[in-house]
């Protein structure tokens, strides 16, 4: 056992998920955006090297809800 995380990778994935769907390309912006507008939906964020190392290893995850996402939308089968 280790020390339990502030945020879930769950949680980690959904704020990275955000942030593409947002069109946030920088992420100090948007965890300036997230500060100020998502603080009670997450009442941790973390900063950004301690964010990039584990949503890097959350890899496998975010390519899974990503694709979930996309089938789920008319953009998989429209003429997008």
């Amino acid at each position: 056992m280790g020390i339990t995380p502030k945020l879930t990778d769950a949680e980690r994935v959904t704020l990275a998920m955000m942030q593409a769907m947002l069109g946030f390309t920088s992420e100090a912006k948007w965890l300036c955006h997230a500060r100020s507008h998502l603080q009670r939906l997450f009442p941790y964020l973390p900063k950004p090297p301690r964010c990039n190392k584990r949503l890097r290893r959350a890899a496998g995850l975010l390519c899974q809800i990503t694709r979930l996402l996309a089938t789920d939308t008319s953009v998989w089968s429209g003429d997008v």
